[in-house]
């Protein structure tokens, strides 16, 4: 009994280390700006905005990231929060965005959503990464540097795999953050002629669709008339890169994939890999420009899955290349176990490797969580103080 009561007697305090890039939102370690602070925190709400310095109102719990700013106001874009819940836990909350297959704005804004923190060579010392490994998802978004890749799809043989890390379990829950895209049909689609073969039969393995302003078009008949640019085969990967996925006509994108009466279509026939574990990665960010035009563009890999290592970076002799200038010329590993179906990364890069944070996130007693929003690279540590 004495003991229960000693337990209940005991608080919780939350550490707060900042380490804040002042110059630009890709992270040079050596100039960052590095803030720490303990909270005390009961039931009130730490909000935390953007820009370069952090400021406390003691009044409040505020941190403001910014130099000019003493209060947040209601317009301010949100980044998180961090509350006190009832269940005596801290959790970080912020809202997730929704996107579709052409929301070039909005992914860009993904920047400054909660992403975990793959451990970088680069990092201080202090900051060297206790979680449990991430177990790399289906639908999980991966940002090396600055490009963004979504694993649009996961096979593995090994079917029992027990999800160690709380974040792991986070982005299972909340799955892709795409809505699923369903082309447009009016009453009388079925007497519309294709616009390339001008046929009006279609089939559920050819069907009519509308992805553009110019009209329908039979399934195949689309898929023949796109070009492709660049396909490359090595050991363990096959890239597919096509400069222009959209309509020669009016421009307008193609999604990848979408769906009729929920079953899917994809526009480009991706060589998978037989009797094998196999993941493959889409480019968020694929634009190309075109006499001053940008163009949708797709970079696809599809990775076989071994116990050999694949590399990242910008290199030519990595496996995997991004022509990015926020890329390492060996940027990270992609590292893939066999025996338990389990996929991580090993990061190696100057400007960090990262995977979205889909959900709120709890940050348990003596757990450390490192993560990237914006600007600011933060450690939130979660410590129980006995009162004596």
């Amino acid at each position: 009994m004495e003991k229960i009561k000693k337990e209940e007697s005991n608080s919780l305090k939350l550490f707060l280390d900042f380490n804040i890039n002042t110059k630009n939102k890709l992270f040079n370690y050596s100039n960052n700006k590095k803030i720490s602070k303990n909270y005390k925190i009961k039931e009130e709400i730490v909000y935390c905005c953007k820009n370069t310095e952090a400021l406390e109102n003691k009044n409040k719990n505020f941190i403001i990231f910014n130099s000019n700013q003493q209060e947040i106001k209601e317009e301010h874009e949100l980044i998180f929060k961090i509350r006190k819940s009832k269940n005596n836990y801290y959790e970080l909350i912020y809202p997730l965005l929704k996107l579709t297959f052409n929301d070039y704005d909005k992914i860009e804004q993904l920047d400054d959503r909660m992403w975990y923190v793959f451990k970088s060579e680069n990092q201080d010392n202090k900051y060297e990464n206790e979680n449990d490994s991430y177990n790399l998802l289906e639908n999980d978004i991966i940002k090396f540097g600055q490009a963004k890749f979504e694993i649009i799809k996961k096979h593995i043989s090994y079917s029992s795999i027990e999800n160690k890390n709380i974040l792991n379990q986070i982005n299972i829950k909340f799955g892709s953050v795409f809505d699923k895209f369903y082309p447009e049909f009016d009453e009388n689609y079925k007497s519309y002629h294709c616009i390339i073969c001008n046929d009006v039969k279609s089939s559920e393995q050819n069907p009519k669709i509308k992805l553009c302003k110019c009209g329908y078009i039979h399934y195949e008949c689309l898929k023949k008339s796109f070009k492709e640019n660049n396909i490359i085969e090595k050991e363990n990967v096959i890239s597919y890169k096509y400069e222009e996925f959209n309509c020669k006509k009016c421009e307008s994108p193609y999604p990848l994939n979408f769906y009729i009466n929920n079953k899917e279509y994809s526009l480009i026939d991706l060589k998978i890999p037989e009797n094998n574990d196999y993941i493959i990665l889409e480019n968020m960010n694929s634009l190309s420009e075109k006499n001053g035009i940008k163009q949708n563009a797709k970079n696809i890999f599809v990775i076989k899955l071994t116990e050999k290592e694949i590399t990242i970076g910008r290199n030519e002799k990595n496996d995997i290349i991004i022509n990015d200038q926020s890329i390492s010329g060996e940027h990270c590993i992609l590292k893939y176990y066999k025996n338990n179906g389990f996929l991580t990364i090993v990061d190696k890069s100057r400007n960090g490797t990262f995977v979205l944070i889909k959900g709120n996130a709890k940050l348990l007693v003596e757990k450390k969580l490192y993560f990237q929003t914006g600007n600011i690279f933060i450690k939130a540590e979660v410590k129980e103080e006995k009162n004596e």
